[in-house]
């Protein structure tokens, strides 16, 4: 009877104890939400009262990331979907992208409001690489300009994805009746290396000399390993072709050639930063930090009307196709610089300080390659 009234105390001891550990969790759960909600707060900004649910992560981890809650959280997530662990230190944004918008081609908007007629309306219409935001900034313009209606032709007339070479010579689609004089491309361009990372993913009109490893990608110069491999035979760098896939009355489809993926990036944009016609060329990475400022910056540079509603962000996948990142992915993916030259080898590194122009980076305000 001794030995069962023993067991029966060391029971209830154990009983009591777990009742105070479960009591001082719940105290230190309902600090954290405290905290949480609290630093929400102090922004200003909207958050999920009626939801009880708590995000896993402590207060620290949003600390530096305030400006970054903000834009997610005035696009319509609730606190309890975002995890502050993925997302990067608005410092690191400020100090490789600047702390606004870079639009280049500002000094040829009034040219392009004096050119069209007094009939016709401003035409915003969007050009780029594979991968470079066209279908971002074509949402950005949808959900937040009311007079471009829902029936909006985000393309320039000329296919959105060709060099601009092709402006006076190619329709696309090929019926198409716009005037590409009448239109105002606003040309989208993103960090090289985040946008060569992008077609590791899905590649579309664009080939190259895949590696023997595809974790050495994106791939610019083969290494020991990929030398190995018999397509890389007699290769110095990773050759890369773009199918011109929108030029019509054409057979077979164009392919143009190039060293490697940096030279695409490159020509592509030094040749419209060498045309002499009203044109805007904007960093995706605005579009994600900076909606609001560069969307009033378009609208004073044409004549547009933004509508008066808050400023909404397409938080969902831009484009239905390919493998695209939804709002707050790409967020996340702007995190340490050092994550955008992973896969990258020092050869690769120091082939693309040669093969991307320095002065397009520093026109774009993009950091210089860097020196290891």
């Amino acid at each position: 009877m001794q030995r069962l009234a023993n067991k029966s105390r060391m029971y209830v001891a154990l009983i009591a104890l777990c009742f105070l550990a479960c009591l001082q969790w719940k105290r230190l759960c309902l600090a954290g939400r405290s905290g949480i909600f609290a630093e929400v707060k102090s922004l200003g900004l909207p958050y999920g009262e009626k939801d009880s649910s708590v995000p896993a992560y402590h207060d620290k981890a949003c600390l530096d990331k305030k400006k970054i809650l903000e834009i997610l959280l005035n696009g319509g997530k609730n606190i309890s979907q975002i995890d502050c662990a993925l997302l990067p230190v608005w410092q690191n944004i400020v100090e490789n992208y600047g702390d606004g918008p870079v639009v280049h081609g500002l000094d040829t908007c009034e040219a392009y409001r004096e050119s069209i007629s007094n009939n016709s309306h401003p035409m915003l219409r969007v050009a780029g690489l594979f991968n470079s935001g066209t279908n971002a900034m074509a949402a950005l313009l949808e959900l937040n300009v009311e007079e471009l209606g829902g029936n909006f032709q985000h393309e320039v007339p000329w296919g959105k994805h060709l060099p601009v070479r092709f402006r006076k010579t190619n329709k696309f689609p090929p019926r198409s009746k716009v005037d590409y004089r009448q239109v105002m491309p606003v040309v989208m361009v993103r960090e090289p290396f985040r946008w060569m990372k992008s077609m590791c993913k899905r590649s579309y009109g664009v080939e190259w000399i895949k590696p023997n490893n595809f974790s050495h990608c994106p791939i610019l110069i083969p290494n020991a390993h990929d030398k190995l491999k018999p397509r890389f035979r007699g290769k110095k760098t990773a050759e890369t072709k773009v199918g011109l896939n929108q030029v019509t009355n054409t057979v077979p489809i164009p392919v143009e050639h190039y060293d490697s993926l940096a030279s695409v990036w490159t020509t592509f944009y030094q040749d419209w930063n060498d045309v002499d016609f009203p044109h805007l060329v904007v960093r995706f990475e605005d579009i994600l930090f900076h909606g609001p400022r560069l969307l009033e910056i378009l609208n004073d540079c044409i004549g547009m009307n933004a509508t008066q509603k808050p400023f909404r962000h397409k938080m969902t996948q831009a484009k239905k196709h390919g493998r695209s990142s939804d709002f707050a992915t790409a967020l996340a993916q702007y995190g340490p610089g050092f994550q955008k030259l992973r896969g990258l080898t020092q050869d690769d590194i120091n082939f693309a300080r040669v093969a991307l122009n320095s002065s397009l980076l520093e026109t774009f305000h993009y950091p210089a390659v860097p020196l290891f």
